[in-house]
C-alpha cells in the first residue's frame, strides 16, 4: 500500500506508525518518495533494518516532521549489532525545521549519534530516552535551546551523567521538567545549573550517591523514590524553592539525616513521606516551628 500511494506526488500525508516487519526491513526505504509527510510519525521493529543505506534511501533529513519516535526491540540479544543500529539512527535525522517531539526507545547502541542535542534543533520541546541499555552516556541535550521535558528511563549503562549532558555554553535554558527513572547503574551526578527547572523527579535510582548540582533556583516540586538520603540532602541544599515534596523509600533515612533535610524546607507547603522507617519525628522540637507553620498538608 505504501509503494502504491507514494505515486501522488503532491499528497499532504500523515503516517502516524509505521511497522518495520520483514527480515531484510527494507520498507523503511518505501518512506522516500512521501516529500510532504508531515506531523508525527512512529516507526517500530528498527533492529529488522539490515542495512543503514535502507534508512538513508528513507530521505529523513528532507521530512519537516513535528514528532518522530525511533523503536526497537525490547529484547536485547547477541545478534543486535550496535554499530549497524547507530548508523541506522544516524540515517534517521530528520529536518531541523519544525521537530518539536523526539522519542527513542530501546537503541541498542553504546553511544547516540551527534545530532541528538544538536542545537540547530530549535523548536524540540519534548525528549524521550527509554531502554537504551547499552548506552554508556547520555546526548548534549543541555544544548537544545527550547526544551522543556526531558525524560531518562532505563539506560542502566550510564554511571555518570555530567558535562556530556550539559554541553558548551548555557545549558538547559527553558527546561521545567526532568525525569530519571531505572537508571540501576548510576552512581554520580555533576553540573551546572538549571535555571527554570520547575519538576525534578528521580525514580530507581538506587546506587546514585553522589550529587553535585550548583543551584536548582526555580525547582517547585521534588519527588524522590528508592534513592539513597543522601541524594535528597544534596538536592534540598540546592533547591530553596520546593514548595512540594513527596519522599518514597529513601535508604538509610534515620532520625539523624532527617534532622539536616528538614532544615532546608521551610518553604515546603505539602510533604509526602512513605516507607521511610527509620523516621520517628516529623519536626523534633519547637526550633522547627517555621516549617510546621509552612506545612498545609
Amino acid at each position: 500500500m505504501l509503494l502504491e500511494i507514494s505515486k501522488l506526488k503532491s499528497l499532504q500525508i500523515t503516517l502516524s506508525k509505521i511497522n518495520v516487519e520483514s527480515e531484510s526491513g527494507t520498507e523503511i526505504a518505501k518512506l522516500k518518495d512521501f516529500k510532504n509527510l508531515h506531523e508525527k510519525i512512529s516507526i517500530v521493529g528498527l533492529e529488522k533494518v539490515q542495512n543503514a543505506t535502507y534508512a538513508h534511501e528513507a530521505n529523513f533529513s528532507q521530512k519537516k516532521l513535528r514528532g518522530l519516535e525511533l523503536v526497537w526491540s525490547d529484547e536485547l540479544h547477541d545478534s543486535r549489532n550496535d554499530m549497524l543500529e547507530k548508523a541506522v539512527i544516524n540515517e534517521l535525522k530528520p529536518c531541523d525545521d519544525k521537530l518539536i517531539q523526539l522519542k527513542i526507545r530501546s537503541y541498542g547502541g553504546l553511544e547516540f549519534p551527534k545530532w541528538i542535542g544538536d542545537p540547530l534543533f530549535l523548536h524540540l520541546k519534548h525528549v524521550s530516552i527509554r531502554g537504551c541499555k547499552r548506552c554508556t552516556s547520555l546526548p548534549p541535550l543541555g544544548q537544545l535551546p527550547s526544551l522543556k521535558k526531558l525524560v531518562i528511563e532505563g539506560l542502566y549503562g550510564v554511571e555518570a551523567v555530567g558535562s556530556e549532558l550539559f554541553g558548551t555554553g548555557q545549558a538547559f535554558p527553558s527546561l521545567e521538567i526532568l525525569s530519571f527513572s531505572d537508571m540501576c547503574g548510576w552512581k554520580k551526578w555533576s553540573g551546572a545549573v538549571f535555571p527554570r527547572l520547575q519538576k525534578l523527579e528521580l525514580n530507581g535510582c538506587p546506587n546514585l550517591v553522589e550529587v553535585t548540582l550548583k543551584a536548582l533556583p526555580s525547582l517547585n516540586v521534588l519527588i524522590l523514590m528508592t534513592c539513597d538520603c543522601g541524594v535528597l540532602r544534596s538536592l534540598v541544599e540546592v533547591a530553596s524553592a520546593v514548595t512540594k515534596l513527596r519522599i518514597w523509600h529513601i535508604s538509610v533515612l534515620n532520625d539523624e539525616v532527617w534532622g539536616g533535610v528538614i532544615e532546608y524546607l521551610g518553604g515546603v507547603g505539602e510533604l509526602t513521606i512513605e516507607y521511610c522507617n527509620e523516621i520517628r519525628y516529623l519536626v523534633k522540637s519547637d526550633a522547627d516551628a517555621t516549617v510546621q507553620m509552612a506545612l498545609r498538608s
